[in-house]
C-alpha cells in the first residue's frame, strides 16, 4: 500500500459526527488491502497526483444513515468513493480509468460516474470482475 491507507478507506465525517464506530470487520481488511494494491495505488500511480477517498468501508449503521444500498460493495470493504477535488478533473481521471480498465491494466467490478463528476465509485470483487463497469449516474 504505497499510496492509501486502511485508516483513510475508514474515516468517515457522518460517522464522527453522529457516534458511529466505523471499524472494519476482520473480513472486510484483506479486502480493503485488495482494494488498495489492485485499484486504488495503481491508479494513483498512473494519475501522478493526488486522489481522494470520500467513502471507503462503511459499518452497516453507516450505511444506513447515508442511505446506501443493502448490498453495496462498501460493506465489504471492497469499495471507495474517490474524487480529484475538481469535477473537471474527476471526469479526467474517468476517462483513464476507463484506458486503465480495458488496457487490462485496472481490474473492476463497478466504476460510476457520481453526480455528474462529483466523484466516482470504483469497486473491486476477486470473484467478479465485470468487463464493462463504467455506467454514469
Amino acid at each position: 500500500m504505497k499510496y492509501f491507507t486502511l485508516s483513510e478507506l475508514t474515516h468517515s465525517l457522518t460517522a464522527d459526527a453522529c457516534g458511529i464506530d466505523n471499524t472494519p470487520t476482520a473480513e472486510a481488511v484483506p479486502l480493503m488491502v485488495e482494494l488498495i494494491t489492485k485499484v486504488l495505488d495503481p491508479l494513483r500511480e498512473r494519475w501522478g497526483v493526488p486522489i481522494y477517498v470520500n467513502s471507503g468501508y462503511r459499518c452497516p449503521a453507516l450505511n444506513r444513515k447515508i442511505g446506501g444500498s443493502s448490498t453495496s460493495y462498501h460493506l465489504r470493504g471492497m469499495a471507495a468513493d474517490i474524487t480529484s477535488r475538481c469535477v473537471f478533473h474527476n471526469v479526467a481521471l474517468y476517462t483513464e480509468i476507463r484506458i486503465m480498465h480495458r488496457a487490462g491494466l485496472l481490474p473492476l467490478t463497478e466504476c460510476y460516474l457520481e453526480r455528474q463528476g462529483f466523484y466516482i465509485h470504483v469497486a473491486y470483487d476477486p470473484d467478479n470482475i465485470n468487463p464493462q463497469p463504467f455506467i454514469e449516474v
